[in-house]
């Protein structure tokens, strides 16, 4: 009898015990080189950002409502350093360039910019240009606002409010005033100063502050200009919106007037510079209460030389002096728009060719007005009616 031998299961060899380690490994690798790459590209997704965001309007992406638009040409963006952007134009809603700025820079990194967004936003303007252009005026010939339309833009507009507390540094700006033919007038140069924004609080209402500066470049009288002004918003503590404006000009060219003034003065041009300084003080309430008070003066340089004193020159060349020595004025006003009526307590003019002192009260101001005015008005009449519609 043979044994025949009975066959044994087959068992399935035992795995590796290198396997399940490289599969891990492997693992881990991609996860290693997923989170390198999120890196790399959480580190360089500034400057694509700025490259993406060039010729774009920056206060869309700042989510406000602002009256001018801002793009800039390229930008210079990394985590650890102050964003820079390059030739940055502004521009109002109707797509007219108003200026242009060679370079802002942020006063803080861009990581701390998007950290700590409580912290007041700094920014300093380098090399800003602008051009104003001055138009033709004439009583009988330029559009004028009336009363009406006046009063509404004034109890309608609204002044905007930024996302955060803003500080801008300006420096080498210039402001180049044109006639409607492009003809320079005069050249503001070297402009600096500050602008501050400050949002409301539980103590303080919004408020916007500025102090600037800059000297006359064109024509050569070595004047110096200074702006001034607050405005606050109403709020907890203030009753009403305030504005409050100051301009002083020492040795301010006259130039930048001919267009307004050649067609009073029979087509001679103003030329020369002068002394001057205004005060303006605005308030408004939530009721519809407007009061504004103006006060000014403009008197001839101390010491001028011959270049800076006021002259109408004609066009052929020849001069004839013009005494503004001096020119004030001082006008308080007030408009209740629950009763309609406009109030002039004062309004004051002094100068050697106009003067006016008068004060009077316009009821129904925004429709068929009924004016009761008192005053005296001394200037020379033929030039007064020249300039009157037919």
């Amino acid at each position: 009898m043979v044994d025949t031998p009975v066959p044994t299961a087959t068992e399935d060899p035992p795995l590796s015990p290198t396997e399940p380690t490289r599969r891990k490994g492997g693992l881990g690798r991609l996860f290693l080189i997923g989170l390198i790459l999120l890196a790399v590209g959480a580190w360089f997704l500034p400057s694509i950002a700025g490259q993406m965001w060039s010729k774009t309007d920056v206060t869309q992406l700042l989510g406000t409502d602002l009256p001018a638009s801002v793009q800039f040409d390229n930008a210079s963006l990394s985590w650890q350093a102050p964003v820079l952007l390059r030739d940055v134009a502004i521009s109002d809603r109707h797509g007219r360039v108003s200026a242009n700025i060679g370079a802002v820079t942020t006063g803080q990194t861009l990581w701390q910019l998007v950290t700590n967004k409580t912290q007041p936003l700094s920014l300093t303007f380098e090399g800003l240009s602008a051009t104003v252009v001055v138009p033709n005026g004439s009583l009988s010939g330029s559009p004028q606002l009336s009363l009406e339309q006046t009063l509404d833009l004034i109890l309608k507009q609204q002044v905007p409010a930024l996302p955060r507390a803003l500080k801008v540094q300006l420096s080498g700006g210039t402001i180049t005033f044109v006639d409607p033919q492009q003809h320079t007038l005069a050249i503001l140069g070297e402009i600096g100063g500050t602008y501050e924004f400050a949002p409301a609080s539980s103590d303080n209402s919004t408020s916007h502050a500025v102090d600037l500066q800059a000297r006359v470049t064109q024509p050569k009288t070595g004047g110096v200009v200074k702006v001034k002004g607050d405005y606050h918003a109403a709020g907890p503590s203030r009753p009403a919106e305030t504005l409050l404006l100051g301009l002083r000009g020492d040795h301010f060219p006259l130039d930048p007037l001919q267009p307004l003034t050649a067609s009073f003065f029979g087509g001679k041009l103003i030329t020369g510079a002068a002394d001057a300084n205004t005060l303006l003080d605005l308030r408004r309430d939530p009721n519809g209460m407007l009061a504004a008070e103006l006060t000014g003066q403009l008197t001839r340089p101390e010491e001028a030389s011959l270049d800076l004193v006021p002259v109408l020159q004609a066009a052929d060349g020849t001069t004839e002096p013009l005494d503004v020595d001096p020119i004030t004025w001082s006008l308080k006003a007030s408009y209740d728009q629950q009763s309609d009526q406009f109030q002039v307590p004062q309004l004051k003019l002094a100068s050697v060719p106009i003067s006016v002192d008068g004060s009077g009260t316009i009821e129904q101001a925004s429709g068929p007005a009924i004016v009761d005015v008192q005053g005296t008005l001394r200037c020379d009449a033929q030039e007064l009616f020249d300039q009157l519609p037919l």
